[in-house]
């Protein structure tokens, strides 16, 4: 798929209802020019509704997500976490993990890790933090969520509310950052105690941040691997592949290249980042390759049609489940 980062700035404290349209509408109007080249997703701040007001903006068909992509990335972050804490010599059942983050992602994530028996004791958002040794009821937390919002960790009595900074410092197996960028950083990196760092978020460490972890001994696995679970999982979405199929589909996929991934590190995180940049390059490199061979095969016009919506469904299950086949065998 590539990668790409678009914002929007708004000054979202005064952004009103009818601002947001008109700015979305615009961003869409914008890509015109981009359509056969670019695609626009959901991240923070973006949700269905929005999308596709910036998609009928720009010309292309507007998709709708059965799953969010929150779901894939937290999916492609589990299989992260499994691998790293084996490779460390435990299981999920046995860990006691920390959640920053209770979003799209960070929700999902402790919510997966909860179903696989891990105890997650810390979970945080932008208004404070939850903290018990015993662990948290993860289901009663979003049904509070859903109730009640951003506000919801208020009407939780089961544990202690902390300063959202002070859940890196809980002694945990497992850190799961999954709020904004460089939330880890060459000033607080000294106070983890976590055993291993698995991200959802973008960069959720700073270059510095990381020298430090490292020099520490903690672990953390490079976060384009853990969180690419989101761009995956709605590519394929997006080409009416099923649900069952998609987590299939990662599961086969991501879990050797996390395990290579790990091999190669020998338990340092520097060597990690490295190795799986690395293999990323090489992984472009042929894919690019691959691609060239199929869009000279008439692919490159069928790619057009289907960003803009022409295709009708059934042949869109045929030709992307053929593209996807040709693309990694």
């Amino acid at each position: 798929m590539g990668g790409a980062k678009a914002a929007i700035l708004s000054g979202a404290a005064e952004c009103t209802p009818k601002k947001r349209k008109r700015l979305l509408t615009e961003f869409g109007r914008r890509l015109r020019p981009f359509r056969d080249r670019y695609s626009p997703g959901k991240d923070m701040g973006i949700d269905d509704s929005d999308l596709r007001r910036i998609m009928n903006a720009a010309g292309m068909k507007a998709f709708d997500s059965e799953t969010d992509s929150g779901f894939y990335t937290a999916w492609s972050l589990l299989i992260a976490a499994e691998e790293v804490l084996r490779s460390q010599n435990r299981g999920l059942a046995e860990c006691r993990a920390a959640v920053e983050g209770f979003g799209s992602v960070g929700s999902r994530a402790a919510f997966l890790l909860y179903q696989r028996g891990a105890t997650v004791v810390s979970v945080s958002t932008a208004e404070g933090a939850l903290y018990t040794p015993k662990g948290l009821n993860i289901p009663l937390l979003l049904r509070l969520q859903a109730a009640h919002g951003k506000n919801f960790f208020r009407r939780y009595s089961e544990a202690d509310r902390i300063r959202k900074e002070d859940l890196l410092r809980a002694p945990v197996d497992l850190l799961v950052p999954c709020a904004g960028s460089w939330s880890i950083d060459r000033a607080n990196a000294g106070v983890i105690r976590a055993g291993a760092i698995v991200a959802g978020a973008n960069n959720p460490v700073s270059r510095e941040g990381k020298k430090h972890l490292a020099a520490q001994g903690i672990f953390c696995f490079p976060d384009f691997v853990s969180n690419c679970g989101g761009v995956l999982g709605s590519m394929l979405e997006r080409a009416y592949v099923s649900r069952p199929r998609i987590l299939r589909f990662m599961e086969n996929l991501l879990r050797p290249q996390i395990q290579g991934v790990i091999r190669a590190s020998g338990g340092d995180s520097l060597t990690a980042e490295y190795s799986a940049r690395q293999m990323a390059y090489a992984n472009r490199r042929r894919l690019e390759g691959r691609k060239r061979s199929l869009l000279s095969l008439g692919f490159s016009p069928a790619l057009r049609l289907y960003k803009r919506g022409v295709i009708p469904e059934p042949a869109v299950r045929a030709f992307a489940g053929m593209y996807v086949r040709h693309l990694l065998q």
